[in-house]
């Protein structure tokens, strides 16, 4: 059987397919988008015009609301009466006529009423309004009308947040009323009215864009500069504009309107159902074709491989890919051999990386666990020759019994973990062989929850902690003026702790000593471990055995509450490495 290779193959029935069917539907995608491109566009127009008359309108009547209260009795009374009392009942009236004219109008933000030279300010706004943006709005208007005699037009306020538009009106009687219109909010009732769908609503004016900068952006707005730009249409602009913008001037304001509709709306458009019918026609036939021919020479035989691969990533690293089939395409025998010759790799490379780290851990387990301070089994022999020396043999024997203890249970004990029970129990015979110098007096306590006994810890997780209690506890007492050393007390605490990740253990040792120093403290409390350290080499050997054993699991802390505290926090596990000693 004559095999072709698998890129020639590919090209001949994937290509040829495909880019006759792309060719056909570009060419009936271009020709009747440049159909209706125009109509679309203008369509868009007539709704863009629509939205400008709004706008216009609500323009049109914020300004004859100003000029209609010009003739109001409240307005024109407040301008003449010299009466305080009565000048407030007028500005209250006028009050009241801003919250029913902005129940009505929704284009509206806010109302201001100023009189007195600007001194006396009353408003009204929606509710959401920031207040900086009132504040900013109010010494704006009140600037403005500090030297004019008659004021009346639109400006464009910038507000802390946001920009307003305000038309303020007032005669030098010293009465000034103004309209606030938020381009958010007008742009918004606009959405909410009309259903805009993917276009969008931007105010600019000659200094820049006052509402939906973002998007405005993107369209390449920054000023209203240039609006006459926008009151084309050319056909190339399907294929090369994202978006197309209408845009006009705002009635008497300043600003300019526009709308920003995505281009990839003209491609919603109507077309020809012979014409399409006959091309899916088409299409439909040669894809089958093009399907046939993939599906036998690659979807197949890739099936196979991934199924394969599938079976590896689940677990069966016996899994072989099949290159017995016969392939067309010789391609594929040849990645099913490579293939199967690298999972044999990978799977002998595991099987050795695995090895050599539990290796590893082992030995640095057996290292920590088993490093022994020279200087307490020397001290051992001091104290045993002592007690000989004084012929002390009923606490010479105890004291050896509890040193062969002490040393069986450091020596012999190579496993991970512990029970609690005896970790605690050799704890008890250390105190015992340290009282027995006379050189430390050490009381000891042990607080155990009932649930935590049959759990497993680390070796010396708590002999370490006792340990640098006597060692480093300095207790001192003032007895005739003369400072005596007191007795260490030491209490062990040790309770179950439960949340949404499981049961721990909670180990806590404290003294009655002079606590930690703080750099000692700071030192002890990081997560950098440093097995070189001339002081405290015991905790930073427990915290690195529980960093190998439990990962972030495990955590260790050091403080000072009436003396030094240390506190470990462990998985409550039972490890199959438990033995007793």
């Amino acid at each position: 059987m004559k095999r072709v290779s698998f890129q020639r193959t590919l090209m001949r029935q994937s290509i040829t397919g495909y880019l006759i069917l792309l060719g056909a539907l570009l060419l009936y995608s271009f020709s009747q988008t440049v159909s209706y491109g125009r109509g679309l566009y203008e369509s868009n127009r007539r709704v863009f015009n629509l939205y400008l008359e709004e706008i216009n309108q609500a323009t049109r009547e914020s300004e004859l609301f100003i000029l209609n209260l010009y003739s109001n009795n409240a307005y024109t009374s407040l301008a003449v009466s010299t009466d305080v009392l009565k000048k407030y009942g007028y500005a209250y009236d006028i009050r009241q006529i801003f919250q029913i004219q902005m129940n009505y109008e929704n284009s509206m933000e806010g109302l201001f009423l100023l009189y007195e030279g600007g001194e006396r300010c009353y408003y009204h706004f929606r509710a959401g309004t920031s207040y900086l943006d009132i504040r900013v709005i109010r010494d704006e208007i009140r600037q403005e009308i500090s030297g004019d005699s008659w004021i009346s037009g639109w400006r464009i306020i910038e507000g802390e947040e946001r920009p307003y538009l305000v038309y303020l009106g007032g005669r030098n009687n010293g009465v000034y009323a103004a309209v606030v219109v938020d381009f958010d909010g007008v742009t918004n009732d606009i959405m909410n009215r009309y259903q805009v769908g993917d276009a969008g609503i931007v105010f600019a004016s000659d200094e820049g864009v006052l509402s939906n900068q973002g998007l405005a952006a993107a369209a390449g707005i920054h000023t209203r500069k240039g609006v006459e730009s926008y009151k084309g249409y050319h056909w190339y602009q399907i294929l090369t504009e994202p978006y197309y913008v209408y845009a006009s001037e705002v009635n008497k304001t300043g600003i300019s309107m526009l709308m920003v509709v995505p281009n990839g709306n003209l491609f919603l458009k109507p077309y020809s159902q012979l014409l399409l019918f006959v091309i899916i026609v088409c299409c439909i036939g040669i894809i089958l074709l093009v399907r046939r021919g993939m599906k036998r020479n690659i979807a197949r035989p890739l099936e196979r491989l991934v199924g394969t691969m599938n079976e590896i990533k689940g677990g069966d690293m016996e899994a072989k890919a099949d290159g017995q089939r016969g392939y067309l395409i010789e391609e594929f025998e040849e990645v099913n051999q490579t293939f199967n010759e690298m999972v044999e790799q990978v799977k002998n490379l595991r099987l050795m990386a695995y090895e050599e780290e539990i290796n590893r851990q082992k030995a640095q387990l057996r290292y920590l666990q088993l490093q022994v301070n020279p200087h307490f089994f020397l001290n051992c022999l001091k104290v045993l020759y002592a007690l000989s020396q004084k012929g002390n043999i009923e606490q010479l024997q105890d004291t050896i019994i509890a040193t062969s203890r002490h040393f069986r249970y450091i020596f012999k004990n190579n496993s991970q973990a512990v029970l609690l029970e005896e970790e605690l129990h050799f704890t008890e015979n250390y105190i015992a062989l340290i009282a027995s110098g006379g050189s430390v007096k050490a009381g000891y306590e042990v607080f155990v929850d009932p649930e935590a006994r049959g759990y497993s810890v680390p070796p010396l997780v708590v002999q370490t902690f006792v340990e640098n209690s006597v060692k480093y506890a300095d207790v001192f007492a003032n007895v005739s003026s003369s400072l005596k050393k007191k007795m260490v007390e030491i209490r062990v605490e040790v309770v179950c702790l439960e949340n949404e990740k499981g049961r721990f253990l909670d180990i806590r040792v404290r003294d009655n000593g002079t606590g930690y120093q703080p750099e000692l403290l700071e030192q002890l409390n990081s997560r950098e471990i440093n097995l070189e350290v001339a002081d405290h080499v015991g905790i930073e050997n427990l915290k690195a055995r529980c960093q190998l054993l439990f990962g972030e699991e495990a955590e260790c802390f050091f403080m000072n509450q009436g003396g030094a505290v240390s506190e470990v926090i462990l998985p409550a596990r039972v490890l199959q490495s438990t033995v007793q000693s």
